[in-house]
């Protein structure tokens, strides 16, 4: 199943990238297409439009079916995998304190939000560890990245987890049981974050309702 995923992970990945290519061709023939209709001397026709048009519409479209059924492959065969530990550290996901520049504590709801992720990876039996990376490092070389805002660089903070296949494991993790929705609001407060930052439409008084203190605490032994 693992090779299924795999292979149905790169087939996509082409037809992407040549979907997007149709679509920049078809941009393009659009553009000379309305440049030409003032050319006395050869002005096309709606049929030629019609003609070149769905020879790129028709193709897209069996890019699209493809995919389709590519993706349909992939969530059986995800259904019957789980993530594997290994020896290849990998960053999940990157996370930029801009995301949250309104809360004035960007950096510290980006380190959560990288903790969200170790959280679900931790639950799947994978080594998580969340960094921030703000300089090179001959260890860190495959993680390094920064964000310019105006001459500044800011650090950014990741999920880094240990899987067999990076690019299988993460595909998996990205489907994988996350914590329960009490957890991840008890995790958040004890982290000293709002979970409604990431969440607006959690309900108002659902602490009170599970017992949750504000720092991140459970009031009762009983809680769902």
């Amino acid at each position: 199943m693992r090779d299924v995923i795999k292979s149905t992970l790169e087939r996509n990945t082409n037809l992407t990238a040549r979907g997007r290519s149709l679509e920049q061709q078809g941009r393009e023939w659009a553009t000379a297409w309305c440049a030409r209709k003032g050319n006395k001397n050869r002005e096309p026709t709606e049929a030629d439009f019609d003609f070149e048009a769905c020879a790129i519409r028709d193709e897209l479209d069996s890019i699209r079916a493809e995919m389709g059924r590519n993706t349909t492959a992939l969530v059986e065969a995800i259904a019957e995998s789980i993530p594997q530990a290994g020896s290849n550290p990998t960053v999940w996901e990157y996370y930029h304190p801009t995301l949250w520049q309104s809360t004035c504590q960007g950096s510290k709801y980006a380190q959560a939000a990288a903790q969200m992720d170790a959280d679900r990876a931790i639950l799947m039996g994978i080594p998580a560890v969340v960094v921030q990376i703000n300089q090179w490092s001959p260890d860190m070389s495959d993680y390094y990245t920064t964000f310019r805002k105006g001459d500044m660089a800011t650090p950014c903070w990741a999920c880094v987890v240990d899987v067999e296949d990076p690019v299988v494991d993460l595909e998996l993790l990205k489907h994988s049981p996350a914590p329960s929705l009490v957890e991840q609001v008890r995790l958040c407060w004890a982290r000293g974050v709002n979970p409604r930052v990431y969440n607006p439409f959690l309900p108002h008084g659902f602490e009170e309702k599970h017992g949750i203190s504000y720092t991140g605490k459970f009031l009762s032994v009983s809680h769902a």
